[in-house]
C-alpha cells in the first residue's frame, strides 16, 4: 500500500488518476491488496463506481469483449453494429456524465492472463480507452468545476503477463509516474511477523501458542507464499 499512498498523495486536486498492474496474484494473494485498496478509495468518497470485469478463457475476448463487459456494469447494451470508436465514447460518456466532486471510478480487470491477445489488447486499451477517458474526465471536472475526482484501475493477472506485454512502452516507476502508463504494484510473500500479527488478532491464542503456530505455518507455507499462508490461515482458523 505504500506506492499507493505515495501516488495517491501526487494526484491533481481537480482529476487524479492511476493505472496499477498486479502480476502473479493467484499465488501471491492479490485479492487482499486490492481489497484495501477498494477500501481506502471508499473511505475517501460518498460516490464510488466499482467495475469489475472478469475475463473468462471460455469466451472469445477481444476489444469489443472488454468493452461490452465494463458496459454490462453501466447498463450499457453493446452490439456488433457498434464499432470500437462509438462503444468508447459511449463508455466514457456514460462515465462522465456522473462524476460529481469527489467520485471515485475503480476499473478492476481480472483474470488478464486469459485474453488471448493479451498485449494487442492492453495497448488498445491504455491508448483508446484509458487515456481518453482520464481526457475527458478533466474536461469535465474543468467545465463543471469539479474537485477531488479519482479514476483508478487495477489489471489482475493471476500469472505473468505475455512475454509481448512486457515489451510494450506503456510502463512506468515510483519515480516517474505518470497517470498515461502503467504502474506494477509488488506483492510481497508473508514474513513469520505478519502470520504472528494476524494470529494475534483473529486467532483467540495465548501469546506463546501464537509464536508456536506461526512458526509452524511460515515452515509449511514454503516461508510465507501468500495463497498457502491465506489458505493455511483459515483452515487453522476455522478449527479454533
Amino acid at each position: 500500500m505504500q506506492i499507493v499512498n505515495i501516488v495517491n498523495n501526487r494526484f491533481k486536486r481537480d482529476v487524479g488518476a492511476a493505472f496499477f498492474l498486479l502480476e502473479e496474484s493467484y499465488s501471491m494473494a492479490g485479492e487482499l491488496l486490492i481489497y484495501k485498496i477498494r477500501e481506502e478509495l471508499q473511505r475517501q468518497t460518498r460516490s464510488i463506481k466499482h467495475i469489475k470485469v472478469e475475463i473468462s478463457a471460455n469466451n472469445s475476448f477481444d476489444e469489443f469483449g472488454l468493452l461490452a463487459s465494463i458496459g454490462g456494469y453501466l447498463s450499457i447494451s453493446l452490439s456488433d453494429d457498434n464499432n470500437l470508436i462509438d462503444c468508447v465514447n459511449l463508455i466514457i460518456q456514460t462515465i462522465c456524465q456522473s462524476l460529481q466532486s469527489g467520485s471515485v471510478v475503480f476499473i478492476e480487470l481480472k483474470k488478464w492472463n486469459c485474453l488471448p491477445y493479451q498485449d494487442k489488447v492492453l495497448s488498445w486499451f491504455i491508448k483508446d480507452f484509458w487515456c481518453s477517458l482520464i481526457n475527458q474526465c478533466q474536461i469535465v471536472a474543468t467545465q463543471k468545476q469539479l474537485l477531488r475526482i479519482k479514476v483508478v484501475a487495477i489489471i489482475d493477472s493471476e500469472s505473468k503477463l505475455a512475454p509481448e506485454c512486457k515489451k510494450l512502452p506503456c510502463y512506468c516507476t515510483q519515480d516517474d509516474f505518470t497517470h498515461t502508463k502503467i504502474l506494477t504494484l509488488p506483492l510481497n510473500i508473508w514474513q513469520l511477523e505478519d502470520i504472528v500479527t494476524w494470529l494475534e488478532y483473529y486467532s483467540g491464542l495465548p501469546a506463546p501458542q501464537i509464536n508456536l503456530k506461526a512458526k509452524q505455518i511460515h515452515q509449511k507455507t514454503m516461508n510465507g507464499i501468500p495463497r498457502m499462508v491465506c489458505n493455511l490461515l483459515e483452515e487453522e482458523f476455522l478449527q479454533l
